[in-house]
């Protein structure tokens, strides 16, 4: 799916520049590693996924999403973590930056008004080299090639702390949009569903009877005739999804 959110950004801010004063200020927010549970349900007792994927292959730009936990083991449901899979070569070139959107749909309205309501939202980025994570710098609003500036070789050696997914209020699926890096014109993205998600796409569309939007972007829509049970789609997800 290509398709993008019209705002254009020209404010590209320098990770490294920021990883001085951030470093100072970690441990405003607790971001430790927590495991995770297959059996995660709803208040009507429907399985449901804490991690999820999302990926555009003409892009070359793949994604996994999961819940925030803390050291509590308890879910904080204004962030959600990411972790980069696959970039374009171009994003490692200096050539292109991302920015990530927020989306909700909201009872009859048309997928061009659900794709044309995302909202950006800052992130704050985390160092996980043996998957203790250390917060090394926060609120920022665009990703470039300058995160190699901390010192690691790739940015799938870090994972994205998403700020403002507020699930209550609706705010249920995610937009990572690619913009080039000379006119700031956006030119694809990927989108996905956030976790908490019904593993069964049946109930998902079910729960979400009036968002036909976010209903094809559940995981496993493809796999609604599988005859797959609630508990391999869950088994499935934490294999397939989680990190």
């Amino acid at each position: 799916m290509n398709q993008v959110n019209p705002m254009k950004s020209k404010l590209i801010l320098s990770l490294s520049l920021l990883v001085l004063f951030l470093v100072s200020c970690s441990n405003s927010m607790n971001t430790s590693e927590s495991s995770f549970s297959s059996t995660s349900v709803d208040s009507a007792g429907n399985l449901l996924m804490e991690c999820n994927q999302m990926q555009n292959t003409n892009l070359d730009l793949s994604a996994k999403l999961r819940v925030f936990r803390n050291d509590a083991n308890i879910i904080n449901e204004n962030y959600i973590r990411l972790k980069f899979t696959k970039l374009p070569i171009g994003f490692n070139e200096g050539t292109t930056y991302i920015q990530f959107f927020r989306g909700k749909q909201n009872p009859n309205e048309t997928e061009s008004q659900f794709f044309n309501s995302f909202e950006r939202v800052s992130f704050d980025v985390e160092a996980n080299p043996n998957q203790a994570s250390t917060l090394i710098a926060s609120g920022i609003t665009t990703l470039d090639n300058s995160t190699n500036a901390i010192g690691y070789k790739k940015l799938t050696d870090v994972t994205i702390v998403l700020n403002g997914f507020d699930l209550v209020a609706g705010y249920q699926s995610l937009q990572v949009v690619l913009y080039n890096s000379s006119t700031h014109q956006a030119y694809g993205s990927a989108i996905g569903l956030v976790p908490f998600i019904q593993v069964n796409p049946y109930t998902y569309q079910k729960t979400h009877w009036f968002q036909d939007s976010l209903v094809k972007l559940h995981p496993y829509w493809n796999l609604r005739n599988s005859g797959l049970s609630d508990a391999d789609l869950s088994a499935k997800a934490l294999q397939e999804f989680c990190f």
